[in-house]
């Protein structure tokens, strides 16, 4: 029989009223209706009426009626007589007789509808928590799940210790059962012998095969690399990768995973068979999934980390030549000015110059300067080049572990990490003819090309791996077999799902299926809110007949009119007068408003500039329409 879950404190906790109430449970659950009152008034006594309310209200919020109403909190009890008309300490003498209390008991389930669960009952419920088991399989959920379920269909709440062994523990039960039923088909006699191995000491790792895949990489390096490669292909090897555990639901699979993860290799050996194969089972397809996402992400912390070391490389250089370079500067200074010496005759500038400057100094700054001299650009892609074999010690056995995807046809990137792995496996060092470049940076050409048609093998592999790890994460790229690197596709729906789903939606969002017919719809509307503009614009016109100066000047700077009030759209011109008192409202984006009778109106004219224009505001944030009617008139007068 399956074990107690809820501790002494919960069980007391779960068989009475909660200690305190919030406002809304009074009311959602404590407030008396017209039909309740009326069966209270057939109780004789104030104790008896304001009991057999307390165990009504007890029954609609708890689904069973507490064994003594006499610990409600007070605020309840307060709350119930009040409605009543008595006084709250008549509760003390309710319930002298057993028997009273059972009458009560069940006139109130009669009253609201409720009735004892039976055996039938139980066993439905069982069975429905059983499929609820499937996905959620913590305890304390499934008992929060099962009383939902029965207040639901009315049955009283049995007692706790039934929901914990009859209903909760036997639905778990049946639940490992289905899902071992359903991975039955993967469970075979060798398959099981290989999964209880990895419960086994293993000579060569000097622990067991499982706890080796538990371990997590703790740095990024070439031997944390090989050590996740290798976890790779002893997954693979056991076909963890063909494993189809789609017949569990996902969380149930990512339930038995954890448990496989955090459980010690004694507790798995020893659980029952119908447990321990599933876990393991859902623990090498999981863990092949996120061995790579972190083969992945070692792969990229590796490089960011050779990048850091070679931007540090250059600061240091830099600072360390930097007294050099200001020697060299001062130099230059004191040669160009005497090139450049107006009152030096040209034939004897050179002697001047070497006067001035001796040939021993100016070779020996010219060496300096060959030695401090830095690439074009002064980047620090060129000392990338230094840990190229640091790099090189886990990158051919990375490329060929993982296999790397693009929906773009002809990808030269793809293209490149093909003839790097042809380059390892015939161990050839020279570049082949015609290697692709297009995904070499334009910061990087000068050291991929050496020459006019050399290839330079180190910096165009450097050059690919970064290239690799930018379309990794754009999603360019992705991996086979990963979660965080999927293919972007497996986000969206399938075209079949669409084609399901797609009447559902256009009619829920109340659009058109076709995407013609929207565009259709979208010019008439267009149409209808120019329309209606152009015949505002006209009625302003008309009604403003008496200033015949301001409406013109008006329009033409932008102004839009609602009520006779004059209204300033942005981007339009500066107004050079203030006809107005206070500041205009604004849209809160640009939006051409073109004069009444425009040939483009119909064109630069938006519905959503025009809805933003005449939208009214929050209250408090727009003067009343009496207020900008009186400040248009005085607008007007001015």
């Amino acid at each position: 029989m399956p074990v107690r879950f809820l501790s002494d404190a919960q069980r007391e906790q779960l068989s009475g009223f909660p200690a305190e109430l919030e406002p809304e449970s009074l009311d959602r659950f404590f407030t008396l209706s017209g039909p309740d009152l009326a069966e209270v008034r057939r109780r004789h006594g104030d104790e008896n009426r304001l009991g057999w309310s307390l165990q009504l209200c007890g029954l609609r919020m708890l689904g069973f009626c507490p064994g003594d109403v006499t610990t409600a909190p007070s605020s309840a009890v307060r709350f119930v007589a009040r409605q009543l008309g008595v006084d709250p300490g008549v509760l003390d003498g309710y319930g002298s007789r057993a028997q009273t209390r059972t009458d009560h008991v069940n006139q109130v389930k009669a009253h609201l509808g409720f009735c004892s669960a039976t055996n039938a009952d139980l066993e439905d419920a069982r069975d429905w928590l059983a499929a609820e088991a499937l996905v959620q399989d913590r305890p304390v959920v499934l008992f929060r799940l099962v009383c939902e379920r029965l207040h639901e269909l009315r049955l009283v709440r049995p007692g706790l210790s039934v929901i914990e062994q009859s209903l909760v523990g036997a639905a778990r039960e049946a639940a490992r059962k289905e899902a071992a039923a359903r991975v039955a088909h993967l469970a075979t006699p060798e398959r099981c012998r290989s999964l209880d191995g990895l419960l086994q000491v293993d000579a060569e790792l000097g622990a067991a095969r499982a706890t080796w895949l538990r371990r997590l990489a703790v740095q990024a390096s070439p031997p944390a690399m090989h050590e996740e490669m290798d976890k790779v292909v002893f997954l693979r090897g056991l076909g963890a990768g063909e494993w189809d555990l789609g017949t569990l639901p996902a969380k149930r699979a990512a339930a038995l995973a954890r448990w496989a993860q955090t459980a010690s290799n004694q507790a798995l050996a020893q659980s029952a068979p119908e447990r321990r194969y599933p876990a393991l089972l859902a623990f090498g397809a999981e863990r092949l999934v996120e061995v790579t996402d972190e083969l992945v992400d070692l792969f990229g912390k590796l490089l960011a980390d050779t990048n850091a070391k070679a931007r540090l490389r250059l600061g240091e250089y830099q600072k360390s030549v930097a007294g050099a370079a200001n020697d060299k500067v001062l130099l230059l200074a004191q040669i160009a000015r005497l090139l450049l010496d107006p009152g030096l005759p040209d034939e004897e500038r050179l002697g001047a110059l070497f006067d001035a400057v001796p040939r021993d100094r100016l070779a020996a700054a010219l060496a300096d300067c060959e030695r401090i001299a830095r690439p074009a650009g002064n980047s620090h892609v060129d000392l990338l080049g230094d840990h190229y074999s640091r790099l090189r010690q886990c990158m051919p056995r990375f490329l060929e572990v993982l296999t790397f995807c693009s929906h773009r046809r002809d990808d030269e990137l793809l293209e490149g990490i093909d003839v790097l792995k042809e380059l390892n496996r015939t161990r050839r060092r020279n570049m082949p003819p015609g290697a692709p470049l297009a995904f070499v940076p334009k910061a990087w050409m000068p050291f991929v090309l050496s020459g006019e048609d050399k290839v330079s093998r180190r910096f165009w592999e450097l050059a690919l791996l970064w290239r690799l790890r930018d379309g990794l994460r754009s999603g360019d790229v992705w991996v086979e077999g990963s979660r965080r690197y999927a293919d972007p596709e497996t986000y969206l729906l399938t075209g079949s799902a669409w084609a399901d789903l797609r009447d559902d939606y256009c009619r829920a969002v109340e659009r058109p299926r076709a995407g013609r017919d929207r565009i259709a719809q979208l010019g008439r509307e267009l149409d209808e809110e120019a329309a209606s503009f152009a015949a505002m614009l006209g009625a302003v016109a008309a009604s403003s007949a008496s200033s015949p100066r301001f409406l013109p000047s008006a329009i033409s700077r932008g102004f839009v009119f609602r009520d006779g009030s004059p209204r300033r759209v942005r981007g339009t011109a500066k107004i050079s007068t203030k006809p107005t008192v206070g500041r205009p409202r604004r849209a809160s984006r640009p939006s051409p408003v073109l004069a009444a009778g425009s040939g483009r109106q119909r064109d630069c004219l938006f519905s959503e500039a025009v809805d933003q224009v005449f939208r009214p505001k929050a209250s408090g944030s727009l003067k009343s329409e009496r207020g900008l009617a009186s400040e248009n008139e005085s607008s007007l007068k001015l």
